[in-house]
């Protein structure tokens, strides 16, 4: 079993409460979502009343018996609160809340179409963070962040090209789109008592040493389905002007296209907000890209001493799947935790399919 420890921290980031022990505790962390965290506690503890808005819960554990010392597993606002009493007179607290990226959920793209702030040109992660430094961190003015800092960018800046405008739009979903394309994750930690780094890294490649399979007993349920009725092969994006004279470009999935004598599966794009090639292209190739043809191939981690997760593996790696003699690059997409008392099996493990590009 897994030894964990909660430590709760106010609006100043002093620590105001430790929790060794616990009824029940839900998380689940995402690659490049905020965390969310379920913590239930009686009503009569005492220091329920210590979880104000936007204080910060941090979870740590370790695992003596596969030597993993401790480590912080997720750092979150403390949102929402519910108090209740049930049918057998029990008194009940709840505290939840979200990861620290959450704050990027909380703001828009507040600058005009066309500007500098919201036209971007670019390597993925040097995109990324102008957009968060312009709109959350430093260069946000009034409207930055307290405690917020943007992370250097890496020489030489990490992902593929990004080209695109964006505005009004919330920070969190435009640079989630962003990462996808560049095959860029991102995510904010917790340095100082208040201080708080926006990061960006590529996932780490353990596909060569961590491998699920049915052979290494590490995998279970594995479920292989193909789906082409709903791909798309040909775009047409339509773009500024009327009639005939709008704008009009068409992009191609030819290899797509060509799996049959009758594979081709148009769709129309609206792009009228972008002006430029580079923009109707960026947006046609996501449509392509959102509707490929899909190899679905769902199993059920088993963690193992070859595999474990916090050893091996982490949030975002690239592993492999090997089922019936075939190699499937998959992702680690997400991590769900429940933590009773203060112990927990380990977590649930959820994989999902890594594509050409990376992302």
């Amino acid at each position: 079993m897994i030894t964990w420890e909660l430590r709760l921290f106010d609006q100043d980031g002093g620590r105001v409460a430790t929790f060794a022990a616990w009824p029940d505790l839900v998380v689940k962390l995402r690659r490049n979502k905020p965390a969310t965290y379920a913590l239930r506690l009686s009503g009569d503890d005492v220091r329920a009343p210590l979880f104000e808005l936007d204080g910060i819960l941090e979870g740590w554990w370790h695992d003596t018996d596969n030597g993993i010392a401790w480590r912080r597993e997720f750092t979150a606002w403390t949102v929402d609160k519910h108090r209740w009493t049930d049918s057998k007179g029990a008194r009940h607290f709840v505290s939840s809340g979200f990861g620290l990226v959450d704050l990027l959920r909380r703001d828009i793209i507040d600058a005009a179409a066309g500007s500098a702030e919201t036209r971007k040109s670019g390597l993925g992660e040097t995109v990324i963070k102008d957009f968060v430094d312009e709109q959350s961190g430093p260069g946000a003015g009034a409207r930055a962040r307290p405690g917020l800092i943007i992370e250097a960018d890496h020489s030489p800046a990490l992902g593929t090209t990004w080209k695109g405008q964006r505005t009004n739009k919330y920070v969190l979903e435009v640079i989630q789109e962003i990462a996808e394309a560049t095959g860029i994750q991102f995510g904010i930690e917790r340095t100082d008592t208040y201080e708080f780094e926006f990061r960006c890294w590529e996932p780490t490649d353990v596909r060569g040493t961590v491998i699920f399979s049915e052979e290494r007993q590490n995998m279970g349920q594995p479920d292989v389905q193909e789906r082409t009725s709903q791909s798309v092969t040909n775009v047409k994006v339509s773009g500024e002007g009327q009639g005939d004279l709008r704008e009009t470009l068409y992009l191609v999935d030819a290899a797509a296209a060509a799996l049959s004598p009758q594979n081709r599966r148009e769709a129309a794009v609206d792009a009228r907000d972008q002006e430029t090639d580079d923009e109707y292209e960026a947006r046609g190739q996501k449509a392509l890209d959102a509707n490929k043809a899909t190899q679905q191939f769902a199993f059920a981690v088993k963690q193992s001493v070859n595999a474990l997760y916090g050893e091996h593996y982490e949030l975002g790696d690239l592993v492999t799947a090997r089922y019936d003699g075939v190699d499937y690059d998959r992702r680690i997409e997400g991590i769900d935790w429940h933590v009773v008392a203060n112990q927990a099996p380990l977590p649930n493990v959820s994989t999902v399919e890594v594509v050409e590009d990376g992302s």
